[in-house]
C-alpha cells in the first residue's frame, strides 16, 4: 500500500510539473511609464524599460517607511489609507500622511539604524541601470536639483 501511495504521489507531482505553464517573456515595454526595471545577467545580457537609465530618488521606499509607522502610531482613519498608498505608489497619500506625521520617516531610521539613509531633500539620485550594472556600491551620482522625499 506504501508503494502505491508513493508512486501516486511521484506521479501527481510528476503531472503538475509537465502542465506547468512555461515561463515566458514579458514586454518591457509595457510597464507604467513611472515604472523602472533594469537587470543585468552574469553574461552581461542587459535587459530594461525604455526609461531604465533615468534618474529617481528612492520615494516608493520612503512610503514603506511612513505606512509602516503610520500602521504602528497613527490614528485608525490613516491607517486604513496605508494599503493603497502601497499598492498603487499613491503620492497624494503620501504626501498628505507625511504632513501628518513628519516624525514618522525619521524615527523609522532612527529604530532601524539606517545611518546611510535620509530624509528630506535629495541633491543625488542613481538611475537602475547603473545599479543592475555596476551595483549599489558602484553607482553613478546624478546631481540634480533638490528633489523631496515628501
Amino acid at each position: 500500500m506504501k508503494k502505491i501511495l508513493a508512486i501516486a504521489a511521484a506521479l501527481a507531482v510528476f503531472v503538475g510539473l509537465a502542465a506547468a505553464p512555461a515561463a515566458s517573456a514579458q514586454d518591457l515595454g509595457a510597464v507604467p511609464g513611472r515604472t523602472q526595471v533594469a537587470i543585468q545577467y552574469t553574461d552581461g545580457t542587459r535587459a530594461g524599460t525604455a526609461n531604465a537609465h533615468e534618474s529617481r530618488p528612492a520615494l516608493s521606499l520612503s512610503k514603506l517607511y511612513l505606512g509602516y509607522w503610520v500602521l504602528k502610531y497613527g490614528a485608525p482613519e490613516d491607517k486604513a489609507q496605508v494599503f493603497e498608498m502601497i499598492r498603487v505608489s499613491h503620492d497624494g497619500i503620501a504626501s498628505n500622511l507625511d504632513a501628518r506625521y513628519p516624525q514618522a520617516i525619521p524615527a523609522i531610521i532612527r529604530d532601524y539604524q539606517l545611518g546611510d539613509t535620509r530624509y528630506g531633500a535629495v541633491p543625488c539620485l542613481v538611475d537602475t541601470l547603473t545599479l543592475a550594472q555596476n551595483g549599489p556600491e558602484n553607482a553613478r551620482d546624478h546631481h540634480a536639483e533638490e528633489h523631496l522625499h515628501r
